[in-house]
């Protein structure tokens, strides 16, 4: 028989763990409600706002959007790519999907949500950067964001599985969300289009004496090739022409090697030379399989890539260039059989 403070503590012990539930499911719901991603099916219409610097779920949304038939996808090489440019170039309605820091793996993994919709039949345009030819596979998350969150949740096709977890970031970030929702402070501002111009907070001073000593001054990428007894395998562009097939036929794909300043290119003759070389022998033949598909080569010493005015860094451009890539894509896809200074036509 229990005494009178037994059935005390045990009934104490429930009321707290009824209490923890009962709060858990409170705080959960308002954060559904709230809908920090703009990912669950039932929560109100509201126009949300992007909650990280990365943009992540926003980008997803904006893919799923049904807003536009042409998008860019790529690392923050490609982000400069302005739509309203591209749209009157190349006609239809792009949305730039480019994320900071994008690895293969994530590039794919939003590629295959684009592929999914059926609504993209105008342009793709794929910014390839080094890790597109890592030699034996790159991995999931590029070194400046190892520890962060990839929200693969957001990525598959059921939606009612893109709820968010509880935890203390989805908290922060609904906190951020509601702040923005009602005018308090918005961090990031939305982007209708997924344009962001990244280059005016990015590495701080931006004059030329600055921009030549990070040039110079900072290592160039290598790519990293273990199984020297074998053939580089690069099997992230196999994965790309998976993903590729997956697109309606009338839709053109465009491929490009992002144009690096030509200090952070390999010297002719050497290892790196040889495996960028074979990389890109790789792409034109995977991606030359697909219909309407075209693979430019802008990492080439060129009056681009020459000029150091033309940079942040040794691997970002600046805005002006951006600008001039865009004609040339268009000119490279539509004029293939053209010579140009500036890029090679691959396929």
């Amino acid at each position: 028989m229990q005494t009178d403070s037994e059935q005390a503590w045990r009934s104490f012990g429930r009321w707290l763990l009824g209490t923890a539930l009962g709060g858990g499911a409170f705080l959960y719901a308002l954060v559904l409600i709230i809908d920090p991603y703009d990912s669950v099916p039932f929560s109100p219409n509201w126009d949300r706002y992007p909650v990280t610097s990365q943009a992540r779920p926003y980008t997803v949304k904006l893919a799923r959007s049904g807003r536009f038939d042409s998008a860019v996808v790529g690392d923050s090489t490609a982000m400069l790519l302005k739509p309203q440019q591209l749209n009157r170039r190349f006609g239809g309605r792009f949305a730039n999907l480019a994320m900071v820091g994008a690895s293969p793996y994530e590039q794919l993994r939003l590629l295959r949500v684009l592929a999914r919709t059926k609504a993209y039949g105008g342009t793709l345009i794929i910014g390839l950067g080094p890790f597109w030819c890592a030699p034996d596979g790159a991995p999931k998350r590029l070194p400046p964001l190892v520890g962060y969150n990839l929200f693969d949740w957001l990525y598959d096709e059921n939606p009612w599985n893109n709820f968010p977890p509880l935890n203390q970031q989805t908290l922060q970030h609904a906190r951020s969300q509601l702040k923005a929702l009602i005018g308090w402070r918005i961090r990031y501002p939305k982007r209708p289009d997924g344009y962001r111009d990244f280059t005016q907070t990015y590495r701080g001073d931006k004059s030329l004496a600055a921009v030549r000593k990070r040039i110079y001054g900072e290592a160039p990428w290598l790519l990293e090739w273990t199984q020297t007894q074998t053939p580089p395998r690069f099997p992230e562009i196999d994965a790309l022409g998976q993903v590729l097939a997956q697109f309606p036929q009338e839709t053109e794909k465009i491929a490009y090697f992002v144009p690096f300043h030509a200090h952070h290119q390999p010297a002719p003759g050497t290892e790196q030379a040889a495996l960028w070389q074979a990389c890109k022998e790789k792409t034109a033949h995977v991606l030359g399989e697909l219909p309407r598909t075209h693979v430019l080569d802008f990492l080439i010493p060129s009056p681009i890539t020459r000029e150091d005015a033309n940079y942040i860094d040794g691997q970002h451009h600046i805005t002006a260039v951006a600008a001039r890539l865009v004609d040339l894509l268009y000119a490279g896809a539509e004029q293939p059989e053209r010579t140009a200074l500036e890029y090679r036509v691959l396929h």
